[in-house]
């Protein structure tokens, strides 16, 4: 991978190496773990499974990011079936899990669950995983190398747990709670984070404004091609604000996002004789990345960025071209909008292949995701709209109307040009 080296990496991140034994961190007392005492699904392969909380598709270059590569999900995603409009039905997390594992199928049994999310343990839904394994955080901080990031230490469990030939889930909220990803991930152009303003400063517009007599507004600090800060933020941009600050935080997030594509390929490497197993990434919540002008996890007015989540089924790469390849290693997309409850219902199917032909090529008529929050359903999604109702009573408008997918940002509100669209959605929602 170019820019990503991970050559030895797994070799480095081994459990010895972060001071664990038998996948438990001694050296926590926080640490959390159990087994119990139930048969796990019998698949006739074993499964990869990768989530993350605050997981955006637009920082992935296989869903189209222009701005970030992420190589080894690319292979994957050519390798498998990328599924490009999922969207989860709660705004809650924590909830889009409870609602995986509470879905009477059987995807999630047998699994070994690796997490930093210590609010897991708690959950009842979580009886259906065979084991939790809890890897505490690293302490917060931007991480030199990739060895010292809280995901490599859930990725050495990890990687433990598939050598023993267990199915391992690695669910993390990194995302969300600490961006600790070295910054050289994320390689900055020189002229990226040069000031590039004229020499002169008699030449710049400003004095020329001034030498008309013309006000001019207070000059904004530079502001850098990526941030140091660990904190992921929760913020709006304001229209006086410097418009780099969202290209800085967007670049600061794939660099995040590279983290985890790094980790996928040294998972896949651990694990390069399991090639007809299938490789599953997914999130449990998206990200807003400017969008509304919003910059954070649950930021701003919910807009489709925050339902938005990626979903892909690949396998890993064989070093023989000429072998052969899994009946479902197709490299096709499905532009069907799909609820992310239906995530743990694919898996168990891929018992014979992951996605039949008839259900990614045929056009779902009248499909629609109905998402809550906080109890209360908030939007509705189809083929075509997008539809959000609005917080204040006081607007004049129940909600606003997006055209899906070619307003991919939700930028042109068209309720008040298609009102009995929005008239129809809103009642969705009411009733």
């Amino acid at each position: 991978m170019a820019g990503l080296q991970c050559s030895g990496l797994a070799n480095r991140l081994s459990v010895e190496n972060l001071g664990c034994e038998n996948g438990m961190c001694a050296s926590s007392s926080t640490q959390i773990a159990w087994k119990l005492s139930k048969t796990a699904f019998n698949r006739s392969f074993l499964m990869l499974l990768l989530t993350f909380e605050g997981f955006s598709p637009a920082a992935l270059s296989c869903y189209g990011s222009s701005w970030n590569r992420t190589e080894t999900m690319d292979a994957l995603a050519a390798s498998g079936t990328t599924w490009d409009r999922v969207i989860t039905s709660t705004t809650d997390p924590l909830a889009q899990l409870d609602r995986w594992l509470s879905a009477p199928n059987p995807a999630f049994e047998g699994l070994s669950l690796v997490t930093d999310d210590e609010r897991l343990a708690e959950r009842s839904s979580m009886d259906r995983v065979s084991e939790l394994i809890h890897v505490p955080n690293r302490e917060a901080m931007v991480a030199d190398s990739i060895e010292e990031t809280t995901l490599a230490a859930l990725a050495a469990v990890a990687s433990e747990q598939l050598v023993a030939g267990r199915d391992v889930w690695l669910h993390s909220r990194f995302l969300t709670r600490c961006w600790d990803a070295p910054r050289y991930l994320f390689p900055i152009d020189f002229f990226d984070d040069l000031d590039d303003g004229p020499l002169d400063p008699s030449e710049t517009i400003e004095e020329e404004m001034r030498s008309h007599g013309q006000p001019v507004a207070p000059q904004s600090e530079h502001v850098a091609a990526i941030l140091e800060g660990w904190q992921p933020p929760n913020c709006t941009i304001a229209n006086e604000d410097d418009p780099d600050w969202i290209m800085a935080w967007m670049r600061t997030y794939g660099c995040q996002i590279r983290l985890i594509d790094a980790v996928v390929q040294l998972l896949c490497d651990v694990s390069a004789d399991r090639i007809n197993d299938p490789v599953v990434i997914a999130g449990t919540s998206g990200f807003a990345l400017g969008q509304n002008n919003a910059i954070g996890h649950r930021s701003g007015a919910i807009r489709s960025c925050h339902l938005h989540v990626p979903f892909l089924v690949g396998h890993r790469q064989q070093e023989d071209p000429t072998a052969s390849s899994p009946d479902w290693a197709m490299g096709v997309r499905n532009r069907n909008v799909m609820t992310a409850d239906q995530i743990g219902n694919i898996l168990t199917q891929s018992d014979d292949n992951f996605v039949q032909p008839d259900a990614w090529a045929a056009t779902q008529e009248d499909q629609s995701v109905i998402t809550d929050h906080a109890g209360t359903r908030i939007a509705a999604t189809t083929d075509r709209w997008f539809y959000v109702a609005n917080p204040s009573d006081e607007l004049t408008v129940d909600g606003s109307l997006y055209l899906k997918p070619d307003d991919a940002c939700d930028i042109n509100d068209v309720a008040r040009l298609r009102p009995e669209t929005a008239d129809t959605m809103q009642a969705w929602l009411t009733d």
